[in-house]
């Protein structure tokens, strides 16, 4: 997407804003601080409507009030651990309880000699560690989405070329996981001992246990990770899992 497009698409989404308040929202054309929102500002942004801020989107869910204080800001320096594009999207402060969709913009300049068919979106978590989440990219728009189904705090946006959740360490024929999906209890069948830690999209450790089955009754519905660890050799591999 070119920058005037952007430009051009940034003026017609930021018409869908519903509410704000003219003397605490400060928006600037440096690339460098994209959003000011002062202490007591806010600006409201309708279910299903859009803002559009530099290199990044959002369309929630739900009726979403942003507010201040708060700064967006958008460097073009690259992450080195995950390697991402020169493109990192930073808040100030947490962005809370957001549900719906985020979507991230780059351009072939910011691909940092990543394969751009490979790009997934990367999210800073609470505890300031960067996690890939399972995103759509679409290489003609040049942008990643992702859609958050449970509430989340969003600190920080890039991203980084996939990594491969399974590994050769644990023969997968030797490894069930079933039902996946499941509305409650997920089964394991695996010859060795194990040791299980569950994550959400954002890294956060859920649960461990050393079960094969395993209760996921009190989890929300949407998208974990599970992180099979075989004791006696430390072997290790990674997989999704669905919740209903």
């Amino acid at each position: 997407m070119h920058r005037a497009e952007r430009a051009s698409k940034k003026s017609m989404i930021m018409n869908k804003i519903i509410l704000f308040s003219l003397c605490s929202l400060i928006v600037t054309s440096v690339i460098a601080q994209d959003l000011t929102l002062l202490s007591g500002g806010n600006l409201t942004i309708e279910n299903g409507s859009q803002l559009f801020l530099n290199g990044m989107e959002l369309t929630p869910s739900v009726d979403y009030n942003l507010a201040g204080p708060n700064n967006l800001t958008t460097v073009e320096t690259p992450l080195s651990d995950p390697k991402s594009v020169s493109k990192v999207i930073n808040w100030e402060n947490p962005v809370e309880n957001y549900t719906g969709a985020v979507s991230f913009y780059y351009d072939n300049l910011d691909l940092n000699d990543l394969n751009e068919s490979e790009l997934a979106m990367i999210i800073r978590n609470d505890e300031s560690k960067w996690n890939e989440l399972a995103s759509n990219l679409d290489v003609n728009a040049k942008s990643i989405i992702f859609d958050f189904e449970q509430p989340v705090s969003l600190t920080g946006f890039s991203a980084s070329q996939k990594a491969t959740l399974g590994s050769a360490d644990i023969d997968e024929t030797d490894l069930q996981l079933y039902p996946n999906p499941t509305a409650s209890t997920l089964q394991i069948n695996y010859p060795g001992d194990l040791e299980i830690e569950i994550f959400d999209m954002l890294g956060k450790s859920l649960m461990t246990t050393n079960k094969k089955a395993i209760n996921l009754s009190y989890l929300a519905a949407g998208t974990y990770m599970i992180k099979i660890l075989d004791v006696e050799n430390n072997q290790s591999i990674v997989k999704k899992i669905i919740k209903k």
